[in-house]
């Protein structure tokens, strides 16, 4: 059984409405599969959020669609946009790579443990 209908675009409504208030401007991983599906989004969630695009699309093939972008584009590709590569590469604080990943669990670790003493 299905649960309740949620609007998701009025809680982001909401959620904006709440970061102008406290004059907070969040950053936010948004993943883009391409250029059509993501430059409105952009567009509009840019005015509120420091936006890091992930772009991950492995259903671009053959080579030959990546060249039409740029001739520069050779087989190697794939290998720098694979979502590992995407992935290990962002090794910024709150970064998704596990180095960064073991450093916030080690803050969280470390902030529990001053909050239970």
């Amino acid at each position: 059984m299905p649960g309740p209908s949620r609007n998701y675009a009025k809680e982001l409504e909401r959620l904006i409405q709440k970061l102008q208030q406290e004059g907070k401007v969040p950053r936010l991983l948004l993943h883009a599969c391409c250029a059509p599906c993501s430059s409105a989004v952009l567009e509009y969630l840019s005015q509120y959020f420091a936006i890091t695009l992930l772009y991950y699309n492995p259903n671009i093939a053959p080579l030959e669609e990546y060249q039409k972008v740029s001739p520069y584009f050779e087989a190697d590709v794939y290998d720098a946009l694979s979502l590992e590569t995407c992935v290990n590469g962002r090794k910024v604080y709150g970064g998704p790579a596990p180095e960064a990943v073991k450093v916030q669990i080690e803050n969280m670790k470390q902030f529990v443990q001053e909050r239970e003493a």
